[in-house]
């Protein structure tokens, strides 16, 4: 979350034309990253994905302890 919150914030949003020239495996990182992250169903790909990890996992908190968990 921290990354995409970085990667949201207006003076770099504003870069659209040096964004455009990185690699495309580096913009589908990032699509990738969106669409893990999305709140949409109260984050259940994250959750998903989480429940699927093996140990050790730092998850981000704020999901798990909004009670969507």
């Amino acid at each position: 979350m921290g990354v995409l919150a970085g990667l949201s914030m207006a003076a770099v949003s504003r870069l659209k034309y040096t964004i455009h020239e990185l690699p495309s495996r580096v913009r589908k990182m990032q699509e990738d990253i969106e669409l893990e992250m999305s709140s949409l169903g109260s984050f259940r790909i994250y959750r998903e994905n989480v429940k699927k990890a093996v140990p050790p996992v730092i998850p981000f908190m704020y999901v798990l302890s909004s009670g969507v968990w």
